[in-house]
């Protein structure tokens, strides 16, 4: 019974270092990517940029623990993770990243060397510029969504598509533009928290009123960007287009409606349009053989 709790405890700790839900969703928006340039079959270059963007994120989650144990520890949402908690040491903690980061990016060296570049790239930004400006001002969010908008190009990129194609392009605009109202609205119950900490992540000078309407007002344009996607040529089917649009009205009512559910709402449109993407691309593929 004591193994069986100690198993349980340490496969518990290992999730919360990892982040693996996070981790699924970022590798997620990736492999979308991938697919909606609509390769050859091939699953080996698939896998590799699935399994290198997994533990490339998962080595992310890793690092930031270490780099925020101070901070996690003051904070009750996040004081129980394995190395605030003290459950694991930072030491092991940085070896636990860094042999899942370099194996990730020699899997994504693999398939697409630009691919690798803008893992290394995000992971920087993530760690040198990102973390460290949530302490001093609130700007960290919006420029912190660019690590976001890159999986889905990494993806594009490693399926053979062009960097500067304007319909993954409009795309990694969606990811910039969902992270900030969606983190708004997520952190804003637990503001407080994030003062005592010492984070700057939400506007000192805004009123709560003020910010659900910031939150509001951005993701009013999100939904316009994300109901014009179709026109970008990113789809490949009529159904996709029309359920793209479809998407982008219903995230306009959600914006109208405001409130505190807006963050569920604009969590549950993001794993929507992975899930469009994905589906869209499958479809436009096995169309093309038919």
């Amino acid at each position: 019974m004591l193994q069986s709790i100690t198993t349980r405890s340490a496969l518990i700790s290992f999730e919360q270092l990892l982040r693996l839900r996070l981790a699924a969703t970022v590798t997620a928006s990736a492999a979308a990517g991938y697919l909606a340039a609509l390769p050859p079959l091939d699953l080996a270059p698939l896998l590799s940029l699935v399994w290198g963007v997994l533990l490339l994120t998962t080595a992310c989650s890793a690092l930031n623990q270490v780099q925020e144990r101070d901070v996690d520890a003051r904070m009750v949402r996040t004081r129980e993770r394995p190395v605030a908690a003290g459950r694991l040491s930072a030491g092991a903690a940085l070896a636990i990243a860094g042999c899942l980061g370099c194996t990730g990016l020699l899997l994504l060296f693999s398939v697409d060397p630009r691919a690798a570049a803008l893992g290394a790239g995000a992971a920087a930004w993530y760690h040198v510029v990102y973390t460290p400006l949530k302490r001093v001002s609130p700007w960290a969010i919006p420029l912190g969504a660019v690590c976001g908008a890159l999986p889905p190009l990494m993806g594009w990129s490693a399926a053979g598509g062009l960097l500067r194609d304007p319909a993954i392009l409009n795309l990694a605009l969606i990811f910039v533009l969902w992270q900030v109202p969606h983190f708004w609205m997520l952190a804003l119950p637990d503001r407080e928290d994030y003062r005592r900490a010492g984070l700057h992540v939400l506007p000192s000078r805004w009123s709560i009123s003020l910010l659900r309407r910031m939150a509001g007002t951005w993701t009013l344009g999100l939904a316009a960007i994300t109901a014009l996607l179709p026109l970008a040529g990113l789809l490949s089917t009529t159904a996709g287009r029309v359920a793209c649009s479809g998407l982008g009205a219903w995230l306009l009512l959600a914006a109208m409606g405001g409130g505190d559910r807006l963050g569920g709402r604009l969590t549950r449109f993001i794993c929507l349009l992975i899930l469009l993407l994905t589906a869209d691309a499958l479809l436009g593929r096995l169309s093309g053989f038919n």
